[in-house]
């Protein structure tokens, strides 16, 4: 299995983005996003938002007053607060981090409504609306899910994060969780089958993790044995990995993330190796939930042996 090239590959596409925020060639960074097919627009912003200096000024693009504008200014935020914030669990995050990242998320939050309000029918705002409301109270979380469906051409990085919003680590349940995966995982767009394996992954984290009930870890070390668990994974994965690239190969290389870490997570380098060969060096964070992805992912490769990189 060959890896997808893409052109141009993230690290150019992300300095291609921080440059034109560096030189506030608004037109240009709008320019950027709106070319690229549904998932490779989401990851533009993601790239930018991950990368760009938290005192980077994003009234200019609130001035602009577009959906698209606005989108960009939120999702900057927001990257700007889960900075604040960091990865560790509500527990372990101090007073001066909430301090930071509530009003930063909160600001995020209130754009990106704004620019789902003004086009509904964009579905890069509301895929970030989910992305931005996993942190949120329910009534907040169901306005985003709806706004999602009324949504067109939505980028499979905001159905994953849908799962995220429901899982019960989030305050949501398995059951929600899971009625998310069955409405929108879909057989024709191999693509969207990430739920699948993203829902997989949050069901055994919590019990790997999150669970305090006495038998839970061992209940970890059992779910990924479970012969229907692996059917449904193995299914799943093999219509990924015949699916169309060329269209929007980002949204394949997303899928590609979200099976790898879900199979190597569950001691499969066999079925992972195939997706950690295509992915190449394009490694999504956000399905690597572990502190340094770059590492995971390479020893995920080494245990398929693959070499790093």
């Amino acid at each position: 299995m060959q890896p997808i090239r893409l052109k141009p590959d993230d690290k150019q596409l992300q300095r291609t983005a921080l440059a034109l925020l560096d030189s506030a060639d608004w037109s240009g960074l709008v320019a950027l996003v709106r070319e690229q097919p549904p998932q490779g627009a989401y990851a533009t912003v993601q790239l930018l938002a991950n990368a760009a200096p938290v005192t980077a000024d994003h009234r200019p693009l609130v001035a602009k007053g577009g959906a698209l504008e606005l989108t960009l200014a939120g999702a900057l935020l927001y990257g700007r607060a889960m900075r604040f914030r960091g990865l560790d669990t509500a527990e372990h995050i101090s007073d001066d981090q909430w301090e930071l990242y509530l009003p930063t998320l909160a600001h995020a939050q209130e754009l990106l409504a704004e620019a789902n309000a003004l086009d509904p029918e964009l579905g890069l705002a509301a895929a970030w609306r989910v992305t931005a409301f996993v942190d949120a109270t329910e009534e907040e979380k169901d306005e985003a899910e709806l706004a999602l469906r009324r949504a067109r051409s939505v980028p499979i990085a905001g159905l994953v994060r849908l799962i995220t919003m429901r899982s019960e680590k989030w305050g949501g349940s398995h059951a929600a969780m899971w009625r998310v995966a069955s409405d929108y995982a879909d057989p024709d767009n191999p693509a969207s089958l990430s739920l699948i394996a993203k829902a997989h992954f949050e069901q055994w984290l919590w019990l790997d993790t999150f669970d305090e009930a006495a038998d839970a870890l061992d209940k970890a070390d059992a779910y990924f044995h479970d012969g229907q668990v692996q059917e449904e994974l193995r299914q799943a994965s093999r219509r990924v990995l015949d699916a169309d690239t060329q269209s929007d190969p980002r949204a394949i290389l997303f899928a590609d993330n979200a099976f790898a870490a879900t199979f190597w997570s569950g001691g499969d380098s066999r079925h992972a190796k195939p997706h950690l060969q295509r992915m190449g060096r394009s490694i999504d964070r956000n399905l690597w939930l572990f502190n340094n992805p770059r590492l995971t992912v390479n020893r995920a490769r080494l245990s398929a042996w693959l070499l790093p990189v």
